[in-house]
C-alpha cells in the first residue's frame, strides 16, 4: 500500500471505529459541560450565525468559537440536535486517532503505528471524548497534527494548525513556546529567528483578538472574574497544594489507565541514550514533544484544572514518544532473543502495546475513583439517562410545580434546545451559598403550587444543606420525603418538600 495513502486509510478507519464502538451516544444527550455550556454555545451560533448572542451563553475566555461554529454549521444542514454534535465530534475523535497513527509512523512501522494509535483510541479519557461535545478533542487533533506538519517540514500547515488549535481552545496556549521552539530548531540558521516569527504571527493574532473580545462580555461580571481568579490561581492556595497538585497531574497523565508502560520507555530510553551519548537519539521533535508535556503539565498545575480532557493536547505525543522510546529499548537491549524463539523485540513490543490497549479499553467500564472523574468511565451515559427520565416524569407532572435544583440541571429543565424537555419548566436555581434562595424566599413561599427540589449526586449543595437553609429563610418546615432515582453510579433524589 502506498505510504501516501495511509493518512486517509487511517482517518476512515478510525471514523468507522468510532462509529461502532460509539454509535450509542446518538441516543444520549448532553452531559454536564455540554449541557451548561457547550450545547448553548452551538446553539448561539445556529440562532445568529458567527454572531454572538448572550441570551444564551456568556463567550468564556479559554472557549473560542471554532469547535461550536463547526457544530452549528452542521445543525444548520442536518437541523438541530443530538446527531449534530455526535458526528462532528466523531470526526474530531478520528482526525486525533489518525494523526497520532500518522506521527508514529514517521519514526515506525505499520504494525507499530496502528497499536499506538489503537492504544490511544481505546484509553477511557479518548473512549468517553469521542462522543461528548467538548472543544478539547477538536484542538488535541490540530495538535498532533502540527507535529506531524513539523516533522514532515510542513511549515504552512504547521503555521495553520496551531492557530486553528488556539482558535479551538485557548487553555493549550501553553504547548506554544515548545513548538516554536521545534519549529526553531528544524529551520536553517540564517532564516530560523524570522520563520519563527512568522510562525507564531497568527497563533499570536487570533488568540489576541479572542481574549480582547470575550473580555468585553466578562469584564461585566466582576464577581465571574474575582471567582474565576480565586479558584484556580494555586498561588492563593500555598506551596503545599502545589506540590500535591503536580504529583497529581504526573500521575494522572503518566500512570493511569496503563500509561505506566509510556512512562517506563521514556525515562529508559533517555537513561540509557544519555549513557551512551546516543546523540541521534535526541532529536528535536522529541524534545518539542517532551517540552510541551512539561509545560501543559506546569500550566494545568497552576490552574487548578482536573479533569483528563485538557491533557489530550499533550496524550497523543506522550503515546508516541512513549512507542518510539520502546522501540529504542527493544533495540538496544542485550538479551539472547533467540534463545526466547517467539519472543523477539518486535513482537514483544507488539504484545505490550496490545495489552495496553486491551488494558485500557477495559478499565472504561470499570467504577469511576479519585484519578478518573465519572465523565472518564462508561457510567457518565447513566447519569445521562437518568436525568433524561426524571426532566421527563416533571415535565409531565399533572400540576405546574416550582423546581428548586442546581447546575446542570436548572439548564436541563428550563431549555427546551437542550431536548431534556419540551417546554420550559418553572425552575429556581439555588448554588453553595444559596443567595439566589434568599433573593426569593417571599416568592417561594407563595407560589400556590406544589414544590420540589431535585438533587443530583455529582456536584451542587446536599440535601440536608438545603432543607435546612430553607427553612431558616422561609420558617416552613419541610417535608423531606424524596423518591430516589438510581442507574448504576448515578443518583437523583426527587423531593417534593410542600
Amino acid at each position: 500500500m502506498p505510504k501516501r495513502l495511509e493518512p486517509y486509510l487511517a482517518f476512515l478507519a478510525a471514523f468507522l471505529a468510532i462509529l461502532l464502538i460509539r454509535w450509542d451516544a446518538m441516543n444520549l444527550l448532553f452531559y454536564w459541560d455540554e449541557l451548561g455550556l457547550y450545547a448553548p454555545y452551538a446553539y448561539t451560533f445556529f440562532r445568529n450565525g458567527i454572531r454572538f448572542s448572550t441570551e444564551w451563553v456568556t463567550p468564556i475566555l479559554t472557549h473560542p468559537p471554532l469547535f461550536f461554529w463547526m457544530i452549528a454549521g452542521l445543525a444548520k444542514i442536518i437541523g438541530w440536535g443530538v446527531p449534530a454534535f455526535r458526528i462532528m465530534t466523531f470526526l474530531a475523535g478520528a482526525t486525533y486517532v489518525s494523526g497520532t497513527y500518522v506521527l508514529a509512523r514517521t519514526r515506525a512501522s505499520r504494525a507499530l503505528s496502528f497499536l499506538t494509535a489503537l492504544a490511544l483510541f481505546v484509553a477511557p479519557v479518548s473512549l468517553s471524548e469521542v462522543a461528548l461535545a467538548q472543544a478539547d478533542l477538536l484542538a488535541a487533533a490540530f495538535s498532533v497534527w502540527t507535529l506531524v506538519a513539523l516533522e514532515k517540514k510542513a511549515w504552512k500547515w504547521a503555521t495553520v494548525l496551531l492557530a486553528l488549535t488556539a482558535l479551538a481552545n485557548a487553555t493549550f496556549l501553553a504547548i506554544v513556546p515548545a513548538y516554536a521552539l521545534g519549529f526553531y530548531l528544524l529551520q536553517s540558521k540564517k532564516s530560523a529567528l524570522k520563520n519563527t516569527f512568522l510562525f507564531l504571527t497568527p497563533v499570536t493574532v487570533v488568540s489576541t483578538i479572542w481574549f480582547i473580545y470575550s473580555w468585553s462580555f466578562v469584564q461585566d461580571d466582576p464577581a465571574f472574574v474575582s471567582g474565576s481568579i480565586k479558584y484556580n490561581s494555586i498561588f492563593l492556595q500555598g506551596s503545599r497544594a502545589l506540590i500535591f497538585r503536580f504529583a497529581h497531574r504526573v500521575f494522572q497523565i503518566g500512570f493511569v489507565d496503563g500509561r505506566w508502560i509510556f512512562t517506563f520507555s521514556i525515562f529508559a530510553s533517555l537513561y540509557l541514550a544519555w549513557k551512551r551519548k546516543d546523540s541521534n537519539f535526541f532529536d528535536p521533535l522529541k524534545w518539542v514533544i517532551i517540552a510541551a508535556i512539561i509545560l501543559e503539565t506546569v500550566f494545568l498545575t497552576l490552574f487548578g484544572v482536573t479533569h483528563q480532557r485538557y491533557f489530550m493536547v499533550i496524550l497523543s505525543g506522550f503515546y508516541v514518544l512513549g512507542t518510539w522510546s520502546l522501540e529504542y529499548l527493544t533495540k538496544q537491549a542485550v538479551v539472547p532473543w533467540k534463545q526466547l524463539r517467539w519472543a523477539t523485540p518486535q513482537r514483544l513490543m507488539h504484545t505490550t502495546l496490545a495489552l495496553t490497549a486491551l488494558y485500557s479499553f477495559v478499565t472504561w467500564h470499570d467504577i469511576p475513583n479519585k484519578y478518573s472523574a465519572l465523565e472518564y468511565r462508561s457510567s457518565y451515559q447513566d447519569q445521562i439517562q437518568i436525568m433524561m427520565k426524571v426532566a421527563n416524569e416533571l415535565e409531565n407532572l399533572p400540576q405546574k410545580a416550582l423546581i428548586l435544583t442546581h447546575w446542570p440541571l436548572t439548564h436541563a429543565l428550563k431549555r427546551p434546545y437542550l431536548l431534556f424537555v419540551k417546554n420550559q419548566l418553572n425552575v429556581m436555581e439555588f448554588d453553595y451559598d444559596f443567595q439566589s434562595l434568599d433573593k426569593n424566599a417571599t416568592a417561594l413561599k407563595q407560589y400556590p403550587g406544589p414544590k420540589i427540589a431535585v438533587f443530583l449526586n455529582e456536584g451542587g449543595p446536599t440535601q440536608n444543606e438545603v432543607f435546612t437553609h430553607l427553612e431558616k429563610v422561609t420558617g416552613v418546615k419541610l417535608n423531606s420525603a424524596c423518591k430516589k432515582y438510581t442507574q448504576a453510579l448515578s443518583e437523583i433524589d426527587v423531593c417534593n418538600i410542600w
